[in-house]
Order: C-alpha cells, then structure tokens, then sequence
C-alpha cells in the first residue's frame, strides 16, 4: 500500500478526535485540556503540535480544565486537530513537477513529441 494512503487511513478523523475529547469531558472533568489533548494524542496517533497549534488559533488556555469547554469548543478544538494535522500540498507539488521533466516514453519505445 502506497504510504500516503496508509497515512490517510490511519489518521484519525475529527469525529474521532471529538468522541474521545468528550469520553474525556465526562470521566474527567477536571483534568485540563492540554493533558487530556496529549493523552489522546497517544492513544489515537494525531500529532501533539498540531493539538497545540490547534489551542492556540481557537485561543484556549492549556490549563483550562476540559469540563470547562462547551460543545461547540470541543468541536472545533477536533476539526482544527484534523486541519492541522493534514500535510501540505507542497511536497506533493514538488514532486508532480519534477515527475512532469521526465520524459514519457510511448508504448513503440519512442519518446512523446516535445519532450526531448
């Protein structure tokens, strides 16, 4: 399996990301958001820096304990965690236009006109 597949099958998805936040609301209501942010990033593979880069655009205190955060908090706290963690398109980019250099061969073992 080619590996950016395997990457887009194992990560997790927002409504993910917000059923184990709010598993974490109601058994530990007290527990601040940064920690029960880094134990879920364990338990489902997400990437920490974007959980952190993710408080800081929705401009949430890390030590704010998660029974503190409203629906709709958790919410977009999860979407901007599946946002954040996405890879660029530019490593993509890069290597579609270094694969548009190499010249295509046709199937007679000539080269396409143009390219050569």
């Amino acid at each position: 399996m080619e590996r950016s597949l395997l990457r887009q099958v194992l990560r997790p998805s927002a409504d993910d990301i917000l059923y184990d936040l709010t598993m974490r609301q109601h058994l530990k209501p007290h527990r601040s958001i940064g920690g029960a942010l880094s134990d879920a990033a364990s338990r489902l593979g997400y990437c920490l820096s974007a959980a952190e880069r993710a408080l800081g655009w929705l401009q949430i205190d890390p030590a704010t304990s998660i029974g503190r955060l409203r629906r709709c908090q958790l919410t977009q706290l999860s979407q901007s965690i599946q946002r954040f963690g996405r890879p660029t398109a530019a490593p993509y980019a890069i290597r579609s236009a270094e694969l548009s250099f190499v010249p295509q061969l046709l199937d007679d073992g000539t080269q396409q006109p143009g390219l050569g």
